[in-house]
């Protein structure tokens, strides 16, 4: 790893354990998959079935730059060397 990552898990680490509420909510939130994109998923079928036009253009271009920024991320992760972590 190198020196940034060293120190951003550094500094993130020194939060482990002094929050105990911290540490349940954050693996409470890990576990549940409902919370990850139920509540986005919502959202958007709120939004898309509100009957206002606004609303649906935001839908629909939110959705349309979900699938380019994963293209790009996966076009990138394919082509750019591999940094092995330890």
């Amino acid at each position: 790893m190198n020196d940034f990552d060293i120190a951003v898990l550094t500094s993130l680490s020194e939060f482990v354990g002094t929050y105990p509420e911290l540490d349940r909510f954050i693996a409470y939130l890990t576990w549940q998959n409902s919370l990850k994109g139920g509540v986005l998923c919502a959202l958007l079928w709120w939004a898309w079935f509100s009957g206002r036009e606004r609303a649906r253009e935001i839908v629909l271009s939110t959705i349309i730059a979900s699938f380019t920024g994963v293209l790009i991320a996966r076009t990138l992760g394919a082509v750019l060397p591999m940094r092995r972590r330890k």
